[in-house]
């Protein structure tokens, strides 16, 4: 049920331009089939590489999306340098979150029960 749409461009500009043109033929389909989007699902991301590029929003249903710091795909957490620190971040944050649960119900991290 989750739709991604990735295109490559020499500039962020440039592959902006490209997904809202497939994003329009998307809507387009998705209109001639009754199928309806959730506009507040939707996410952007820009991946600009060594380039210093300002990042750049793209317009869903008429409202502008702006490009996220980070989004959860597929379980990892990607960043636009792709240096996956938030990633990391989280996934300790739920590690410790689980060893937490542990102690309260009397498991130390070696999966012993304690007494």
């Amino acid at each position: 049920d989750d739709i991604s749409i990735l295109r490559f461009g020499r500039t962020i500009a440039e592959s902006i331009a490209v997904v809202q043109s497939e994003k329009d033929h998307l809507l387009e389909w998705a209109r001639n089939n009754a199928v309806d989007f959730d506009t507040e699902k939707s996410e952007v991301i820009q991946f600009p590489g060594r380039r210093r590029e300002e990042a750049v929003g793209a317009h869903v249903n008429g409202t502008l999306i702006e490009p996220a710091e980070n989004i959860r795909w597929l379980g990892v957490y990607l960043d636009p340098r792709l240096n996956f620190k938030h990633h990391v971040i989280m996934w300790k944050l739920e590690g410790q979150k689980t060893i937490g649960e542990w102690s309260k119900a009397g498991v130390d991290s070696n999966h012993k029960i304690l007494n």
